[in-house]
């Protein structure tokens, strides 16, 4: 099989080589959506908490498709989110899945977060610049039915474009501005970065069960996205875009020739150790998918 490009056809050639992105709960979708059974969480005991704590020189990684950024074992945070039932056979997805009352709340650890452009997910019609996904796991001190594996919970942040500098987080920026250019790269972001800055200050999300919006599209995630949407400007996009951007190994004669007329007009991006040029085209999200009938559950804050 093949390893899957992910900005090629936005996922749309993935079921014929992963079965599971064929499944009926699969991610992104459209928040909110007509024809999905939505209701809201009324009580604080129902609905997730996200606080996170500041990571020192972390380091972000260009994946070539992605920057992401790994958070330690011992990474600060209080992320923790609801279940309903038997805590011993409960999973993360119980607050959606399940019809019984609300027993408790269990921690979410955190591990990494990535961006995905433009965003995967569609809020209210609108299509940002970039959404960010932080990936956490409930492991199974928490609940047992989630097995070593754990059980991923992930929340999803919308960056809208501004040409307002003033309004970027200078956390985002500190990402951006640190972030390697070419795949396979690794830099450290000098000094500090506040995670729960990279967060807007209105918590409110939609929650629903979906899947991983990459191949092996592995559904049973317990997904939140968050409404309210911070800023990245277009200098930001641009230069992310660029780093993580397809690559030009093997240039056609077509492709040297339109080099070639563009140069009095267009300085290209040199040519990497590998012989190949960096072609900012660097969109890597999943066309949206039914719902299916899924409910959808709103936590406002």
């Amino acid at each position: 099989m093949e390893p899957f490009k992910k900005g090629r056809y936005n996922g749309l050639d993935w079921p014929g080589s992963f079965e599971a992105c064929r499944g009926a709960k699969q991610s992104p979708i459209l928040l909110p959506a007509t024809g999905a059974k939505g209701k809201a969480l009324r009580t604080a005991a129902a609905k997730s908490s996200f606080r996170y704590g500041s990571l020192t020189n972390p380091n972000v990684v260009n994946n070539g498709h992605t920057l992401m950024v790994a958070l330690p074992t011992d990474f600060q945070s209080a992320v923790t989110i609801p279940f309903r039932g038997d805590i011993n056979t409960a999973k993360a997805t119980s607050i959606i899945t399940s019809s019984d009352a609300v027993k408790g709340r269990v921690k979410a650890t955190p591990a990494q977060f990535h961006f995905h452009s433009h965003s995967e997910h569609i809020v209210s019609g609108a299509e940002y610049a970039l959404e960010m996904h932080i990936v956490h796991f409930v492991k199974k001190d928490q609940l047992p039915a989630c097995g070593d594996a754990g059980c991923p919970v992930v929340l999803g942040v919308m960056l809208a474009l501004t040409n307002d500098e003033n309004l970027v987080t200078p956390e985002l920026r500190k990402i951006i501005e640190a972030m390697p250019l070419n795949e396979g790269e690794t830099a450290a972001i000098p000094g500090s970065i506040d995670v729960n800055a990279l967060l807007p200050a209105n918590r409110t999300y939609v929650t629903y069960e979906g899947s991983l919006t990459a191949p092996p599209c592995t559904e049973g995630l317990l997904w939140h996205v968050m409404l309210s949407p911070m800023m990245i400007s277009q200098s930001l996009l641009t230069k992310y875009l660029a780093a993580v951007g397809d690559l030009l190994c093997d240039p056609t004669p077509e492709w040297t020739q339109e080099l070639g007329d563009a140069a009095p007009h267009f300085t290209p991006p040199a040519l990497n150790s590998n012989g190949c040029r960096k072609i900012a085209n660097g969109h890597n999200w999943r066309m949206t998918q039914p719902i299916n009938g899924r409910p959808l559950q709103l936590g406002a804050f």
